[in-house]
């Protein structure tokens, strides 16, 4: 690997990360591509690039460390305001929860196969340092 590939690659991680968008990930990276192919192009770069998994994996947990905050922290949040508003019986409060805590596993998008690789992929690589 050259050194521009790899600082290509550290771009595209360091900006996945931001929004977790593909795409826009890609392209704000620097990459050259039609916008219509950037989130095909950014989902293969990353299902099949180790350097960018393992980039990923490792902005992830320098972002936990720094927040002191992560996904069972979120989803235990989560229950909580949906149990606060089952007794109020707040529906919009209820609903909002219910809906976070889907959007944090994915549960509500068109993409879950994608989302589901890339958090196998970011798993897999940190669980190898």
């Amino acid at each position: 690997m050259n050194k521009a590939d790899q600082e290509r690659w550290d771009r595209f991680a360091e900006e996945l990360v931001i929004d977790f968008n593909l795409g826009q990930a890609y392209l704000r990276a620097g990459n050259k591509c039609k916008p219509e192919s950037a989130r095909h192009s950014g989902c293969r770069l990353l299902s099949t690039n180790v350097h960018v998994q393992k980039k990923v994996a490792e902005l992830l947990q320098e972002r936990k460390k720094a927040t002191g905050y992560d996904r069972e922290q979120a989803e235990q949040e989560y229950e909580q305001f949906r149990k606060i508003a089952l007794t109020k019986k707040d529906v919009k409060g209820g609903v909002a929860a219910v809906t976070g805590k889907a959007k944090l596993y994915a549960l509500l998008t068109d993409t879950v196969k994608f989302q589901r690789s890339l958090a196998q992929a970011v798993h897999e690589a940190m669980n190898e340092k």
